[in-house]
Formats: C-alpha cells, sequence, structure tokens
C-alpha cells in the first residue's frame, strides 16, 4: 500500500488539495492525525512536544513516530467520528483544555509529562478505541493509497521520512501574507504561536537569524518571519529529502492541468470524476469549506490587508531570503 504525505502552513489550502488528491475510492484520506485540537491521538502520542516540533533525523521521538505509523496502519480516529465525541464527553475534554495543553507544550522544549490519573485512563481508552478502529479496517475496503495531511509536521519532515516509510511528500507553498490574511479571517491562532522559540531551531537551524528574528516587534512582523522561517527550512532540506513541491496559486490558476500534473507527480491515477469534482468546487464557500473560487484566493490578502500590515509582514518574511521571492 502506497502511503503519501501532504503538508503545508495552516491556512496554505492543503485541505482542498488533499481533498482533490484524494477523489478515488482507491485512496483513503487521513485528516491532521497529529493535530491536537482535533484528533484524540495526538492527547497520546504528541503530549510532550509543540505544536510544531522541529526534529531531525537524529532525534528520538518513540512517541510521534509511532502517531504518524499508527495512523497510516489503521488505527487513525475521524476527529469528530462517533467514537472520538464519545470519549470526548465521557471525560469532559473540551477545546479550551486542549488549547491549554498546545499552549503548554509551545512553551517548553520536549518533555515528559507526569500523568495523573484522569489523563492515564483518557490515554488508554484513546488506544483501546484506536485498536477498535484497526480491527475494523480489517472488514472495510482495501484501499491502495493512504494520503495523511498534516498542517504541523513542516519542521519535523527530515524525522519522518527517516524514520517512517513514506512513498511519496508533498509540501504545499502559498504567499505568506495569503497565510496571514486567511489566520486573521478564521480567526485562527496557529501563525501567532511562538515556535520559532524552539531553542535547536532559534539557536542553531536559525542561528545567522538569530537577532533579527529577536528585534522583531508586532505580531505581523513575527508572522512574516514563522512563514519565512518554515519555507528556509524546507528549501534547505528539498534536495537531501527529495520531496516533491507544489504552489498554491499555481493550482489556482490552473486548476485541471495543475492537478492533473500532482496526480502524474504522486503516480495516482486521473479520471474524468476527479476533474468534475475539482470544477464543483470552483464555487463560493465559507468557512473551513474546500469550495472556493480558486482564482479569486491569489491575490485576495490583497483586498484584505491594508498597506501597513503587508509591510510589517514582508519586514518578518524576508530576514531569512527566501528562495521564493514573493512579491507583496
Amino acid at each position: 500500500m502506497k502511503r503519501i504525505l501532504v503538508c503545508g502552513l495552516p491556512r496554505s489550502g492543503s485541505t482542498w488539495i488533499s481533498k482533490v488528491l484524494s477523489f478515488n475510492s482507491f485512496v483513503k484520506y487521513l485528516h491532521e492525525p497529529d493535530n491536537e485540537r482535533q484528533n484524540l491521538l495526538s492527547f497520546v502520542y504528541k503530549s510532550n512536544l509543540p505544536r510544531f516540533p522541529h526534529l531531525i533525523a537524529s532525534d528520538n521521538s518513540p512517541k510521534y513516530k509511532t502517531l504518524f505509523q499508527k495512523a497510516y496502519e489503521g488505527y487513525y480516529m475521524q476527529p469528530y467520528g462517533k467514537i472520538s465525541n464519545i470519549i470526548r464527553d465521557l471525560f469532559g475534554l473540551t477545546v479550551d483544555e486542549l488549547e491549554q495543553r498546545i499552549k503548554e507544550n509551545n512553551e517548553l522544549e520536549a518533555h515528559e509529562q507526569t500523568a495523573g490519573i484522569r489523563e492515564y485512563l483518557i490515554n488508554i481508552t484513546i488506544q483501546i478505541a484506536s485498536y477498535s478502529k484497526k480491527i475494523l479496517s480489517f472488514q472495510s475496503k482495501n484501499y491502495d493509497v493512504i494520503l495523511l495531511k498534516s498542517v504541523h509536521c513542516q519542521l519535523a519532515l527530515e524525522f519522518l521520512m527517516t524514520h517512517i516509510a513514506i512513498d511519496k511528500v508533498l509540501v504545499i507553498f502559498r504567499h505568506p501574507a495569503s497565510i496571514v490574511a486567511s489566520h486573521l479571517r478564521m480567526d485562527n491562532n496557529d501563525i501567532w504561536r511562538p515556535f520559532l522559540s524552539q531553542n535547536r531551531l532559534l539557536h542553531e537551524t536559525l542561528a545567522d537569524f538569530e537577532s533579527d528574528i529577536q528585534k522583531l516587534g508586532t505580531p505581523l512582523e513575527k508572522a512574516g518571519a514563522k512563514i519565512g522561517a518554515v519555507y528556509y527550512v524546507l528549501e534547505n532540506q528539498k534536495e537531501k529529502l527529495g520531496f516533491d513541491v507544489t504552489m498554491y496559486e499555481s493550482l489556482c490558476r490552473d486548476k485541471i492541468s495543475g492537478f492533473k500534473q500532482l496526480y502524474q507527480q504522486l503516480d495516482l491515477q486521473w479520471n474524468k470524476q476527479v476533474e468534475d469534482y475539482i470544477r464543483e468546487l470552483d464555487t463560493s464557500g465559507e468557512g473551513y469549506s474546500v469550495k472556493r473560487i480558486a482564482e479569486r484566493q491569489i491575490n485576495k490578502w490583497q483586498e484584505e490587508l491594508s498597506k501597513e500590515q503587508i509591510k510589517a509582514i514582508k519586514r518578518g518574511y524576508q530576514i531569512f531570503s527566501p528562495d521564493l521571492e514573493y512579491e507583496f
């Protein structure tokens, strides 16, 4: 069975792209198993890591490895499926509590947490539930491809591609101002999280830029810098890791031929139904809907952001002088 990993920063269009790539009866789509706010597997296997963990090949992070392995192997639980909702209700797991856990993990380096009785019981219950999903998966349809999508693993790609058997990895890039504008529109917290403060990331990987990062003052400057830093890390790893790359704006500009090329890159089977589905999605949508008039997304940020906001994002992004020289 072929394994594909699709990843891009939050609000990079990754769900839209993944839904199109998995619109085949032989492809199973797994939505963000490493998203602590949504998927309970992360409650167990990502409890000692930040939201955007920075991991390299030599790191020892067995839980993070297990999280992705279990998702690919059939232990995946739908984020808001019946079983997940029962566990949330049973233990009173609220969004506010999950958000607080994320904040606490973001403030610390990888660490071992001391679990209380309630957390121990939640962990055991989630693991039992995931095993039941594995058992049921034997009775369900067989798939040729498992496509897993993540918006939080970009800084851990080296680790994942070293320790887990993944056949194809696709990384999505989107204009920094477009990503920030979408976060503001959707009131999404992820771009404001302090993930650049991880010790090795800041003091080693980004050491040449540390003083410039420390001088940034506004949230928008810091948001631009976070996107620039992630793109800088990915650009430096691309040749070594050999992952595929796609530009969100290019897909929006020429949907059919763009997705057809992606299907070829990922060795997926293109058909008329996929083409019809792309056209079906090309209509106005709200919130987290994958429906969108794609071509309008390219420069939408110019309508939503002020000139001062755009300048602030640019100041942060251009610290890293990434090869992706977006026009602002």
